[in-house]
């Protein structure tokens, strides 16, 4: 995957600089108006993915008060740039840290291989087109691989007590851990370490 996204980005990159590159030194950008276009299409875009990321963790936030919980730690940091965990909230019978994870592709499988890393994968078949007024043969061989690994951070010093949560916006096409192969839903847990939550379901959090 590393490989391929570095050759597309290249690939792209080698395009804008056709397309804007100015004529040596000092020379204008070539189709400015069309530069400043694609850079706002490409703000909007970003922009439109942020609110909804901080939407999904101020709703989590918002959720746990509703429960009766005091939030200690909030932060909307993506993943990536974490330290610890995304919030740490306590009630007068439990404390919970949580990760937050938003998803951005429903269609892969996301593998938790411990609760301090997530693994990414994606499963194609191979399509063949035959000759012309033939409809496509789909081979019943599915190639699975792996497109991306994340790590999660979560506060070391935190007391062993404390209930750890994994909370999604959305469930993906599946949830795997390396104890289940079958799927893992709501309330169950991760590596026997960790509950697995969506936004949807947060409600039942009372059950713990």
């Amino acid at each position: 995957m590393g490989l391929m996204y570095y050759l597309v980005f290249c690939l792209i990159a080698i395009v804008f600089l056709g397309i804007f590159l100015p004529d040596g030194i000092g020379g204008e950008i070539h189709n400015p108006y069309l530069l400043i276009f694609l850079s706002i299409i490409a703000i909007t875009i970003l922009a439109v993915k942020f609110f909804k990321y901080l939407h999904f963790c101020l709703s989590v936030k918002r959720e746990l008060k509703k429960q009766g919980y005091e939030i200690i730690h909030f932060s909307i940091m993506p993943i990536f740039l974490r330290k610890k965990q995304s919030i740490i909230a306590k009630s007068k019978e439990k404390t919970v840290n949580v990760s937050l994870m938003y998803v951005t592709g429903k269609h892969l499988t996301y593998h938790f291989e411990s609760i301090y890393k997530l693994e990414l994968y994606k499963s194609t078949r191979l399509a063949i087109k035959p000759r012309v007024r033939q409809a496509n043969i789909i081979s019943s061989k599915v190639e699975t691989r792996r497109v991306s690994t994340k790590n999660l951070k979560w506060d070391e010093c935190a007391d062993k007590e404390q209930i750890k949560l994994v909370v999604f916006n959305a469930f993906p096409n599946l949830i795997t851990d390396t104890y289940s192969h079958e799927g893992l839903y709501y309330g169950d847990k991760i590596s026997k370490e960790a509950y697995l939550y969506d936004l949807k379901h947060l409600d039942k959090l009372t059950d713990l």
